[in-house]
């Protein structure tokens, strides 16, 4: 039963807003629950971060955001996500005396030629499985002055052809070389030697994505031989695809499960991996970093493996998520807003997409947005952003209002007309 007082505010709201809805067609203001003032606006490009207010009720990719100006119109806008950049060059070695020393090592020299443009990476192809260990990079260009380039590099392979898990980094980073010939060399694996097949030679120059960070609460319990760890972000929407971990301990292996929930309950399997550290005479290396597909349920659980050791000192966990932010042109004097929240919005579709690689973005200027505010029209309608069934009554009844108070306008435009004919 819809009583009185609705129905004013209805009345009201009717009378206030149907005229610019009819005829400013460029946005449908009542389907868009939630707004951002635009601070600080300058001519020209401007640009701003998504913050965790949009994210928590926007969609998943983004899609219904629009920025609107003070006139009611659309204003198209691209959308950027950070990623890492990088440029690679290829170079395939001649491979000369490859050996091996019995209980020492496994060795190659590389020879990239006289006009070695410069080397950065080697990427070791081995038949080998099922090893740790340590390995070195040497340069020369005269195979006998050898000068280090790179020292105790840990490389692994974790393989279990049963349950199909595979896990290795058999790759050497070092500072750039142009020296004609490169030696590696390989530690034995418990006086096993490590199989040398094939290396690759390349060149790397690599930009980071620019990344969020949270350092998160988590609550830690053991069960059995497993120590799990669940993080409340707060929030459903934050995306997220990497997290590092901060352990007291000096010397462990540990492999993991992460999982990801909306709700606390029905948990999804996202990705596995090891956390290691060592810190001997021998070697010192250490991997806390564990990357997988992007996400953005509110919950993550750790279920470590911790087999027959004492559970590991947990003390720090930081999630990270790749920057995101909005760039859109703006007039002079102009006033604008971001709205949200319409879950039937659609991609749109802007020329903007197809020039945007050709305008200067050197001088685009950040600016900010306000805190998060219902849409007017919703507002007076009681609209509840915490309970979307009854706030999507409201949007129906106000989209089924301002259609038949539109038919309305209409018999009485046509009833004047004829009485003045």
């Amino acid at each position: 039963m819809i009583n009185g007082d609705f129905m004013k505010k209805l009345f009201i709201l009717l009378f206030l807003f149907i005229t610019p809805l009819v005829c400013a067609a460029d946005f449908s203001l009542e389907k868009w629950p939630l707004y951002k003032d635009v601070k600080e606006v300058k001519t020209g490009l401007n640009s701003f971060s998504i913050d965790d207010e949009i994210f928590k009720n926007t969609q998943k990719d983004l899609r219904d955001l629009r920025v609107i100006d003070n006139k009611n119109r659309e204003v198209p806008y691209k959308l950027l996500k950070s990623h890492s950049k990088s440029e690679t060059q290829t170079f395939f070695p001649k491979m000369l005396n490859k050996s091996y020393a019995p209980g020492e090592n496994s060795s190659a020299v590389l020879d990239f030629g006289v006009n070695n443009q410069g080397i950065n990476f080697l990427e070791i192809t081995t038949s080998s499985e099922n090893f740790q260990t340590s390995a070195r990079v040497y340069g020369s260009n005269t195979i006998g002055d050898w000068r280090v380039l790179a020292d105790d590099i840990y490389i692994y392979d974790y393989t279990d052809n049963r349950g199909n898990m595979f896990y290795k980094r058999t790759s050497l980073n070092f500072p750039e070389s142009i020296y004609q010939y490169l030696k590696i060399e390989i530690d034995d694996n418990i006086g096993k030697p490590i199989k040398i097949d094939k290396i690759t030679g390349k060149r790397i120059k690599k930009e980071n994505a620019k990344e969020l960070r949270r350092e998160v609460a988590f609550n830690k319990k053991t069960a059995g031989n497993n120590t799990e760890l669940v993080i409340d972000l707060g929030q459903g929407g934050i995306p997220h695809s990497k997290i590092t971990v901060g352990v007291g301990d000096k010397n462990f292996n540990r492999s993991l499960d992460i999982y990801a929930s909306f709700n606390n309950e029905n948990w999804r399997k996202v990705s596995g991996g090891y956390i290691f550290r060592y810190n001997t005479p021998k070697f010192n290396g250490e991997n806390l970093v564990l990357d997988f597909s992007e996400i953005n349920e509110r919950y993550i659980k750790f279920i470590i493996y911790n087999y027959d050791n004492v559970p590991l000192d947990i003390n720090k966990i930081t999630i990270y998520s790749v920057y995101r932010e909005i760039v859109f042109k703006a007039e002079a004097g102009g006033e604008y807003k971001v709205y949200y929240g319409n879950k039937d919005a659609r991609w749109p579709v802007y020329d903007l997409d197809k020039y945007f690689q050709y305008l200067d973005l050197n001088n685009v200027k950040q600016v900010n947005l306000s805190d998060e505010k219902v849409n007017p029209i919703l507002k007076m309608l009681d609209y509840d952003k915490g309970n979307p069934e009854k706030s999507e009554k409201i949007k129906n009844l106000m989209s089924i209002s301002l259609v038949s108070a539109s038919i309305i306008l209409i018999i009485l435009a046509a009833q004047f007309f004829r009485k003045k004919k």
